[in-house]
């Protein structure tokens, strides 16, 4: 059996929601967070609606400098790496839980 993050892979595709905003953190590392669409269609009746699903990626460093002008609304992407559980206070001082895809590789399909 496997142990600890050698379990923990994910690999994804979809298009980007919409367009990126590149930012760097006060030490020049590249950093991105964006939501990938995996709709699928629905079951229910003839016109099989599309389920919105949006996942939350975040990339940084060479993975995001590899691949920065791809970075646009409605790019097909395939992301490979590790999902991650995160908890933060907003401003309004309450906690919100985040589950989000680290990516260790970002592919335009």
């Amino acid at each position: 059996m496997q142990k600890g993050s050698d379990l923990n892979s994910v690999r994804i595709s979809g298009q980007l929601f919409a367009d990126v905003h590149l930012r760097y953190t006060p030490k020049g590392k590249a950093i991105v967070s964006f939501k990938l669409d995996v709709s699928s269609p629905g079951s229910e009746g003839k016109n099989k609606n599309y389920i919105k699903t949006l996942i939350p990626v975040v990339a940084y460093g060479e993975v995001v400098e590899n691949v920065k002008e791809y970075l646009k609304k409605d790019t097909g992407l395939m992301i490979e790496g590790k999902l991650q559980s995160r908890s933060f206070i907003t401003v309004e001082g309450e906690k919100k839980n985040v589950l989000e895809v680290v990516a260790d590789k970002i592919t335009k399909i």
